[in-house]
């Protein structure tokens, strides 16, 4: 009986010291980082409170009551009501969901393609390095607003499609980090010594250079979050976007919150609100990264 107690005590040692351990590098972060912590807060909220919103949302976003149409806040309508009488706090919490769904799989898509591109660009180099140098230089000359409303406006108005397309617009950039990333790396010595003993090219990248350049590119992949929040916007603000009855950020800045823009500001500066703080978190927690991953700045402050 002593021996069993003496064996839980010692599991249970252990366990509290890892908690301890967790505890304590948890602290360091937020004393480093406090405003980068804090925004990460808020942009949890944001997700969990969009990603719940079947059971956090009061109403149905799509369900009509014209007797409530243009109502200001108030204690049944927190965020008022739009002309045709839907809660604009639901359909805030349901166009996040739709807005931070198509850009994070856009981005995801768009991060995995121009990795995997870069990388084999940068570390083949030669003609087909050039090849796709030439290639991101026509797509950076167009800006990505209008490659997706070019797109979108020409092949249709899916979710899917534009999940794509953003993610074509955002190639550019991806491949230029990773590209350079794989230089960078490409460059040591241990990848020199790599090929001397026999390592094959595909091994050289997924063993060696891809672990060293997952950094920057998880610094612009952060960033691109962003970027991609308000390209969503923009094409569903211009129609081109996530189509009515579905709620999302952009389209709910569209023609209806410009007609009531001056009596009822609620209809726009709610969706706005979140566009803002969602794309303000994401450029923070992107700069934190940066900070966190270069070492001429990891021991400043």
């Amino acid at each position: 009986m002593a021996s069993s107690t003496h064996a839980s005590a010692s599991v249970a040692e252990p366990r509290a010291l890892d908690a301890r351990r967790v505890g304590v590098a948890l602290f360091r972060v937020v004393r480093r980082y406090p405003f980068p912590c804090l925004v990460t807060l808020v942009l949890f909220l944001i997700g969990a409170g969009s990603g719940l919103a079947d059971f956090v949302a009061p109403y149905d976003p799509n369900a009509i009551n014209p007797a409530d149409r243009l109502q200001g806040p108030n204690s049944t309508y927190w965020m008022g009501t739009d002309a045709l009488g839907r809660d604009v706090f639901t359909r805030v919490l349901y166009g996040g969901r739709a807005s931070l769904g198509v850009s994070v799989t856009s981005v995801a898509l768009g991060v995995v393609v121009a990795t995997a591109v870069g990388l084999v660009s940068g570390a083949l180099g030669g003609w087909f390095d050039v090849l796709v140098q030439r290639i991101v230089d026509m797509l950076m000359a167009f800006p990505g607003l209008i490659i997706v409303i070019s797109l979108t406006a020409f092949f249709g108005t899916s979710v899917s499609l534009l999940v794509v397309v953003i993610a074509i617009a955002l190639l550019g950039g991806g491949i230029r980090i990773s590209r350079a990333a794989a230089i960078q790396v490409g460059s040591q010595p241990y990848i020199e010594a790599a090929r001397t003993i026999g390592a094959t090219t595909p091994r050289i990248i997924v063993r060696h250079i891809l672990p060293n350049a997952l950094p920057p590119i998880m610094v612009i992949a952060t960033a691109y979050l962003g970027v991609a929040i308000l390209i969503e916007a923009s094409v569903s603000f211009l129609g081109y976007g996530i189509q009515p009855p579905a709620a999302s950020w952009g389209f709910m800045l569209g023609a209806e919150a410009r007609i009531h823009m001056i009596e009822q500001p609620w209809l726009s500066v709610w969706p706005g609100l979140a566009i803002f703080l969602t794309v303000f978190s994401f450029n923070i927690i992107g700069d934190a990264l940066r900070d966190a991953f270069d070492p001429r700045l990891r021991g400043a402050g």
